[in-house]
């Protein structure tokens, strides 16, 4: 027995509709999974975005720095001082995963009066062994150090990157104090653009690790981060391996893939256990890759696709049957109805009773029937409507495109914008295009001009020239032309155009816009008769300074004969000869300034039995300089004859007096000071200065550093705690020499040094001769050294020898105190 209709339309309907289900289910599926990974994606180039970012900021910081660097080079400003407080500016404003910032140049390059110098801010890592001292209060967790002399940074791999290929770069990350980091490096370049420096800042990669210590999806999944040399920067998994600089060698899975990421800046790729997403850290060349568990993916969206797909079949099969019920009953009447129809019109067809129709479980078969007919007359119907139908069709595409090429020549143009043939005729052209002209409208315009080249253009040569860029590139941009308008006056136009081709390739027609530009001409010849007359006004400006360079001249040698004044000042208060004179002392001295007026001081007082000597380098040249030596001559003999017995006491007040008065005078001068006691064969040594050589009797060198022994005078308003001292014992032939930096950074015609060395050994060989005789030979040297070359600092000397008891056998009780 035959299936009713309505149970075959339920299997039917219920299969395709479970067909569909299926494919709707499995695509449901995979637009979920696809959704998933674009959120791995996004979230990764969010992470991506913010260290970006970070690096970014810290390079601004490093560009601005060696911007600033270069303006003070520019300006000639010489002191270390000013560099230094440059650098501490720039490390108090660093972004915030930023740690450190610097500067340093190449030989001589922005400092000329030395070679090396690199100064250097960062925080305290609390770590054993760290470099430099740490900041007075408030600045206590940062410290500074000079990386020449603290790390010499030469041999440094942070100097020889760059200075071997002068471009900005950031460095492979590196561990440091118990973090990992990395450092950004700016070249800075002179007028001529030669590399005279570069600056470092310095970037946590430790922080920024940890600030990726979090779930990619889910609640699932890491980030790590990976070096352009495959070193391992995070990997939340096993951390030891991102603080050991681990390789991507020792994590298989990065192994696997570390070709793939060297080889795309992004991509997707997916494991049998996770999904991996890559993209590349631009700025640092570094690999940021997201690893999620497919589980974190899949159970979830497995388990919302089959849910839904479960639930939307049942229900969908309880629809389809209830409809199909329903259909059974609504569909009975029509069929009893349907066999009357054809029962009364064809009354000899042989036809199914419904209830045989039934038997059989086929209730279509009477509807087919009946309608049979009704097929045949709407087939002629429809035959005439589809041949209306096709010639409407054919005259709505024709309205379509005159519509559009209507729309797109003339509605809203402010342009003129016109069709033209090769031959030199336009086929059609907009009312704005007319008004260019100076025709009262397009038509007029068509009808006029019959050659384009002859009627339009000044120069029918260009006309020749558009044709053949035409022939050529097919378009041409910004062709500019003179043309006459329909008056004859002459107006400057600018056109932009297209060839349109046939089938065969063959130019049809032109078409493009053109504007107006006699206006934009005319201004053009008003600017250039202005930068004709700022040039006259250049010309009468430079005579006015010409002038006032004069005066100038004038001014300077007035200022010549002020500074000799205060030269001849600086050499009176020189110890003369008769106070070198002490018994028991072999002394001699001497200083030559580079300039009218020197920086550099020294002198001998003896006072109850002490001898005191004093040596000072005053930053700089000139008369702010000078005046400084002066004041701290002043303050030293004031505080000799007063008896101030403790060094602190001595080199604080000394200190809090210039510290005042250059304030005062508002200047960032400051000196290196050195104050040396001697009495009773012992000899006593405070303050900052250049290093101390001691001698002894057999011309043995001992060198004494001064740099944790005091701190610049007049840098600092108190220094009380950086100052210390040290005493040592001279026996009879012992010495002391004290010097200034003109003599070791001397420097000949080859900008080579002195050097510290040399002068040792001089004094060395000659160390059995007087103290006059030392000092000249040392002087001899140095200026056979320096030769033809112009002498760029001031040369001081001071030379002391115990000859035998003397001044000790004089020396007052309170004498033992001072040492």
């Amino acid at each position: 027995m035959k299936q009713s209709l309505g149970t075959t339309l339920f299997l039917y309907v219920l299969a395709g509709a479970l067909t569909g289900l299926g494919g709707m289910t499995f695509l449901f599926y995979q637009i979920l999974e696809k959704q998933a990974k674009n959120d791995i994606k996004k979230h990764l180039n969010t992470e991506v975005l913010l260290i970006e970012e970070q690096l970014a900021e810290a390079e601004r910081t490093g560009i601005n720095l060696a911007i600033s660097v270069k303006n003070f080079k520019v300006q000639g400003i010489t002191e270390s001082q000013a560099y230094e407080a440059l650098v501490f500016d720039t490390y108090l404003q660093r972004p915030k995963l930023s740690m450190a910032a610097g500067f340093g140049q190449t030989p001589y390059g922005i400092l000329g009066d030395r070679q090396w110098y690199w100064p250097y801010f960062y925080q305290d890592q609390k770590a054993v062994g760290q470099l430099g001292k740490s900041l007075p209060s408030p600045y206590q967790d940062s410290l500074f150090c000079e990386l020449f002399k603290d790390d010499n940074y030469p041999k440094q791999n942070y100097y020889t990157l760059i200075a071997n290929n002068g471009k900005n770069q950031w460095m492979e990350p590196y561990r440091w104090y118990g973090i990992t980091m990395t450092t950004y490096l700016a070249p800075i370049r002179d007028h001529q653009n030669q590399l005279i420096g570069m600056t470092g800042i310095d970037v946590n990669v430790s922080a920024m690790s940890k600030a990726l210590d979090k779930a990619v999806f889910s609640g699932g999944g890491y980030f790590t981060i990976i070096s352009q040399q495959g070193h391992i920067l995070a990997y939340p998994p096993n951390p030891s391996k991102a603080e050991a600089l681990a390789t991507y060698a020792d994590v298989p899975e990065l192994q696997e893939y570390w070709q793939e990421f060297k080889a795309h800046s992004n991509n997707f790729f997916q494991t049998q256990q996770n999904y991996l997403v890559w993209q590349k850290v631009r700025r640092a060349n570094w690999f940021m890759v997201a690893v999620v568990p497919r589980a974190l993916v899949f159970q979830p969206v497995f388990f919302i696709t089959v849910g839904s797909a479960l639930g939307a079949g049942l229900i969908l099969a309880i629809v389809v049957f209830i409809f199909v019920k329903q259909l059974n009953h609504r569909l009975q009447p029509i069929v009893e109805k349907c066999h009357t129809i054809i029962t009364q019109k064809h009354p000899n067809i042989l036809i199914q009773t419904p209830q045989e129709i039934r038997s059989q479980g086929d209730e279509i078969q009477v509807l087919t029937q009946s309608f049979y007919q009704m097929t045949q007359e709407l087939q002629d119907t429809l035959g005439q409507l589809k041949d209306s139908f096709e010639t409407l069709e054919c005259k709505n595409e024709e309205l379509l495109v005159a519509e559009e090429n209507y729309r797109g020549i003339f509605e809203n143009a402010l342009e003129g914008i016109f069709q033209s043939s090769p031959d030199g005729k336009f086929i059609s052209l907009n009312p704005a295009m007319a008004r260019i002209y100076g025709y009262n409208s397009p038509q007029e315009m068509i009808e006029q001009i019959t050659n384009i080249g002859e009627q339009l253009y000044i120069n029918a040569s260009e006309r020749d020239e558009f044709r053949c860029l035409m022939k050529d590139r097919g378009k041409v941009q910004n062709f500019e032309f003179q043309a006459y308008r329909q008056d004859h006056s002459i107006i400057w136009a600018q056109m932009d155009a297209r060839a349109v081709c046939d089938r065969q390739g063959q130019i049809a027609y032109y078409e493009g816009i053109v504007q107006d530009i006699s206006d934009r001409k005319r201004q053009k010849v008003i600017l250039e008769a202005m930068v004709k007359e700022r040039t006259t006004d250049l010309a009468t400006a430079n005579e006015a300074i010409v002038a006032l360079n004069e005066k100038l001249k004038e001014d300077n040698f007035r200022m010549a004969a002020e500074l000799d004044i205060v030269r001849q000042m600086q050499q009176m208060i020189l110890p003369n000869a008769d106070e070198l004179e002490i018994d028991g002392l072999d002394i001699a001295g001497y200083m030559d300034a580079a300039d009218e007026v020197g920086g550099d001081y020294y002198d001998v007082l003896n006072t109850d039995g002490v001898v005191t000597l004093g040596i000072g380098d005053v930053t700089g040249h000139g008369l702010e300089s000078g005046i400084l030596m002066l004041m701290a001559q002043t303050a030293v003999r004031t505080l000799n004859e007063i008896r101030e017995l403790d060094s602190v006491r001595f080199l604080d007040v000394i200190n809090r007096t210039l510290y005042k008065n250059v304030k005062r005078m508002n200047s960032e001068k400051s000196l290196t000071l050195a104050i040396l006691n001697y009495s009773q064969g012992w000899v006593s040594i405070s303050g900052q200065h250049e290093e101390t050589i001691i001698v002894r009797l057999g011309g043995e060198i001992e060198r004494i550093d001064t740099m944790d022994l005091g701190f610049p005078i007049a840098l600092h308003d108190d220094i009380a705690e950086f100052i210390s001292h040290i005493s040592l014992e001279l026996q009879p032939g012992d010495g002391v020499v004290l010097y200034t930096d003109g003599i070791p950074e001397a420097k000949d015609i080859n900008k080579k040094q002195y050097g510290l060395e040399p002068m040792c050994e001089v004094i060395s060989q000659n160390w059995h001769l007087s103290a006059e005789e030392i000092k000249q030979a040392v002087i001899d040297d140095v200026r056979r050294h320096i030769g033809t070359q112009k002498v760029f600092d001031d040369i001081t000397l001071l030379v002391l020898k115990r000859t035998q008891l003397g001044v000790e056998n004089k020396s007052q009780p309170q004498a033992a105190t001072w040492v």
